[in-house]
């Protein structure tokens, strides 16, 4: 999943840049370029290459990468600004120490934008089909849980409201033989420690 992820933030972001390139220079939104600095897009792949090299690390840093269980869709759609104005503001100083007059600096803003949305989205569809998938029993980890007392009915109780985690409760052990033979719910007593193996 890690990999599907990295994969297809390079081929979001290459696709953003392009999307910018074609609203600064063919559509020349907001304002229009002057002749002399009408480039063509090759002109922008170094860039388009440096962008997409800071961005990922910027978004590694962030942990979009990391498979973690339980993760909030906000601390993703917030690693994703948090990355995304990391690389576009570095670009930004680059082309303006860079000096290459032909480089325009709103392609950047436009890029900006354009990134953050198409990641964001693909955040949002990637946390929803996990979530769908892991409600209907795929991708789902069994889990037994040791001792029905407080903090074991809380850890049940938790796992089984958020089916989205990919946690499904088959049973609870305890040595208290009462608590060991009496099913809470649709949880399973599954007897004492010994039945562990």
């Amino acid at each position: 999943m890690p990999g599907a992820t990295l994969v297809t933030d390079v081929l979001l972001i290459n696709v953003a840049f392009l999307i910018a390139y074609w609203l600064r220079y063919d559509l020349q939104l907001f304002r229009s370029v002057d002749p002399a600095n009408n480039v063509p897009y090759v002109v922008y792949l170094p860039m388009v290459a440096l962008l997409t090299i800071v961005l990922v690390l910027s978004n590694r840093r962030e942990g979009a990468y990391d498979v973690r269980r339980g993760r909030p869709l906000f601390d993703d759609l917030y690693g994703v600004l948090n990355a995304t104005t990391t690389a576009i503001m570095l670009l930004v100083v680059l082309v303006f120490f860079y000096r290459r007059l032909f480089y325009s600096r709103i392609i950047f803003v436009y890029a900006g934008l354009l990134i953050l949305l198409l990641l964001g989205l693909a955040r949002v569809i990637r946390w929803y089909i996990l979530a769908r998938l892991r409600q209907s029993g795929q991708g789902v980890d069994r889990v037994l849980i040791i001792g029905a007392g407080e903090v074991g009915r809380t850890v049940m109780r938790n796992l089984i409201a958020q089916p989205d985690l990919g946690y499904r409760v088959i049973g609870f052990l305890d040595d208290d033989p009462i608590k060991s033979e009496s099913d809470i719910g649709p949880i399973k007593a599954l007897g004492s420690l010994d039945n562990l193996p």
